[in-house]
């Protein structure tokens, strides 16, 4: 059990490190993205990054459009930083 529990977060570590490693922060431009119906922070972040941690950096980019980061609507258009 417990080498299953290490294997476990070895590869989420791995998968934390390559998505990190996209530098999204200090992102050089900026991609527009139109909110479609079911979509969420978390499944744009997958889509665009990879990973599902990139939801935040979607959030800080567009706060002035987001009130809730839970709460997105179709037709919304959202700022993507782009990675370098």
């Amino acid at each position: 059990m417990k080498l299953k529990t290490l294997l476990t977060v070895g590869i989420a570590g791995l998968m934390l490190s390559a998505c990190a490693s996209t530098n999204m922060e200090s992102a050089d431009s900026v991609k527009l993205y139109k909110v479609e119906k079911d979509d969420f922070l978390q499944s744009i972040s997958v889509e665009e990054y990879g990973c599902k941690i990139g939801w935040k950096t979607i959030y800080e980019a567009n706060k002035d459009a987001i009130d809730n980061p839970n709460l997105i609507y179709p037709d919304q258009v959202l700022r993507l930083p782009e990675s370098k």
